[in-house]
C-alpha cells in the first residue's frame, strides 16, 4: 500500500545498545502514561477528502513546539453513526503503518475498546516508539497513516476523527504536556451537471424588459457568482443610488446577495456588465434546482435597429453546501428587438370627389349636391354642417379649391375633436 511521508528525514544518533536501550525504551513507555511536563506537544489529525463508498488515507502528524520527542501515543475515535471506520487487516489488526523514516520499529496499533471487532470498534490506539533508540522525532513528521473506510451512508460535509488521550515523552523518559487536534474526513457530495442561464426577452426599441438568471443543478448549491455582460443598444438599468437595478429572488433565502457594475468603479456607458454574488451569511441552504436566482431591468436604446442582441454570461462559479467549488457552464441570453415602431399615419391623400350627375342651369347656382364617393381617408367637412357627419361637395368647385382640399382636411382634423361620423357612400 503506497504511502506519502514527510520529506524531512531524521539525522542518525549514535545507537545505544543492549540493556541501556531496553531500559531507556521502558522508561519512554512508562513516561507516556504520566501527565507531567515542561513543554507543549501537539498530535494532529489530518483532513483528507473522500466520497461515500471510498477509502482514504488518514495521517497523524507531530508538532513538537520546540520539545525533543522520542515517543508518542494517542487514540483515534469515531462516532458509531459517522459512517467512518479504520479498516482491519486479515489478522484483525488496524490497517495502519508507522512512518518508516522515524525508525520507531516498536510502534503498535490496536482497536478500542479492547477485544472489539467490526462495527463494535469505535477507536484505535497507537503507540509510536522504538526499543533500540530514543532519537528525537523531527517537528512536522507524519507519525503514522491508517486506511479509513467511508460508508455509502455517510452524510454531511465532514465526519470527525478525534485525537484522544494524547501523550509524549522526551529522550530522557520525561513526560511532555501534549494536546490533540482532531482530524476529519471531508465528504465529497454526489455531483452532476450544473449551469446558470441568462433568460431571453423580446421588446420594441426604446422599451425596458426584465431578464432573469436561473440555476439548473444536480448538486446542493449554496452559493453562485457570475457576470452578465452587455453592449449597446442594451444596458442594465441603474437605480438612484448608482447600483444595478437587479433584485434577488426572495424565495431562495439568500439575503447577502450583492450586485455591482463592471468594471469596478465604472458609471454610465463605461459599464459593460453586472457582477452578481448570490449568497447568505446566515445559512448554506441548497438552492432548489430550476430556481430563478435574480432578475435585472434591461434598457433598449430608442434607436436600436431590429435584431437579436446578446446578454453574455462570464466569470461563473458555484459552491456546494460544504464550500467546495463545482464545475459549471453558463448560457448566454438574447434580447430580440423589433425595431422602432412607425408613427401612426396622418391622412394626406387627396379625397376622391364623385363625378357630377346633374348639370347646373345657366346663370344659376346649383342647389343640388352630388353624393361623394370615398375610397380612403376622411373627407373635408361641409362648411355648413356643424356636425361634419354628412360629407358633400359644393356644386361649383374650382381647381384652386380642389388643390387646397388635403391641407384643409388636415387642419380641420387637428383643430376639431374626433367624432364618430357616418360617411355617405355611393
Amino acid at each position: 500500500m503506497p504511502k506519502t511521508w514527510n520529506d524531512r528525514s531524521l539525522s542518525s544518533s549514535p545507537r545505544q545498545g543492549g540493556i541501556a536501550n531496553a531500559v531507556a525504551s521502558a522508561a519512554i513507555a512508562a513516561a507516556l502514561l504520566v501527565t507531567a511536563s515542561a513543554q507543549a506537544v501537539v498530535i494532529e489529525g489530518g483532513v483528507p477528502t473522500g466520497a461515500p463508498g471510498e477509502t482514504v488515507d488518514f495521517s497523524v502528524t507531530l508538532r513538537t513546539e520546540g520539545a525533543e520527542v522520542a515517543g508518542t501515543e494517542n487514540v483515534i475515535s469515531w462516532a458509531a453513526d459517522s459512517g467512518l471506520s479504520i479498516i482491519a487487516k486479515s489478522n484483525g489488526r488496524p490497517d495502519c503503518e508507522a512512518n518508516p523514516d522515524l525508525q520507531k520499529d516498536a510502534t503498535s496499533f490496536a482497536f478500542q475498546p479492547s477485544g472489539c471487532s467490526g462495527s463494535a470498534c469505535t477507536g484505535m490506539k497507537a503507540l509510536v516508539l522504538a526499543l533500540d533508540n530514543v532519537d528525537a522525532i523531527a517537528d512536522g513528521s507524519v507519525l503514522y497513516t491508517c486506511r479509513v473506510s467511508i460508508a455509502d451512508s455517510a452524510t454531511g460535509c465532514f465526519q470527525t476523527l478525534s485525537i484522544d488521550q494524547p501523550g509524549a515523552s522526551d529522550p530522557r523518559g520525561g513526560a511532555l504536556a501534549t494536546t490533540g487536534v482532531d482530524g476529519r474526513i471531508e465528504l465529497l457530495l454526489p455531483s452532476g451537471d450544473s449551469g446558470l442561464s441568462v433568460g431571453d426577452a423580446s421588446a420594441e426599441a426604446g422599451s425596458t424588459v426584465t431578464v432573469a438568471v436561473s440555476l439548473s443543478t444536480f448538486d446542493a448549491v449554496a452559493f453562485t457568482q457570475n457576470t452578465v455582460t452587455f453592449a449597446p443598444p442594451l444596458a442594465i438599468a441603474a437605480m438612484a443610488n448608482g447600483k444595478p437595478d437587479c433584485a434577488v429572488n426572495d424565495a431562495i433565502n439568500k439575503g447577502g446577495t450583492e450586485f455591482d457594475f463592471y468594471p469596478t468603479g465604472c458609471s454610465g456607458d463605461a459599464c459593460t456588465g453586472v457582477r452578481a454574488l448570490v449568497l447568505a451569511f446566515d445559512n448554506v441552504d441548497p438552492i432548489p434546482d430550476g430556481s430563478t436566482l435574480y432578475a435585472c431591468r434591461v434598457i433598449i436604446d430608442a434607436d436600436a435597429p431590429a435584431g437579436e442582441y446578446v446578454l453574455g454570461c462570464t466569470d461563473v462559479g458555484l459552491a456546494d453546501v460544504c464550500g467546495y467549488g463545482l464545475s459549471v457552464v453558463c448560457s448566454d441570453g438574447t434580447v430580440t428587438v423589433h425595431g422602432v415602431s412607425p408613427p401612426t399615419a396622418t391622412p394626406t391623400e387627396t379625397p376622391q370627389l364623385a363625378t357630377r350627375t346633374n348639370t347646373p342651369m345657366p346663370n344659376s347656382t346649383s342647389t343640388a349636391a352630388p353624393t361623394a364617393s370615398h375610397t380612403g381617408g376622411p373627407l373635408p367637412p361641409n362648411p355648413g354642417d356643424d356636425d361634419a357627419c354628412a360629407i358633400a361637395a359644393p356644386a361649383d368647385v374650382t381647381s384652386a379649391w380642389i388643390a387646397l382640399v388635403p391641407l384643409a382636411a388636415l387642419l380641420w382634423l387637428r383643430r376639431r375633436p374626433r367624432r364618430q361620423c357616418r360617411f355617405l357612400r355611393t
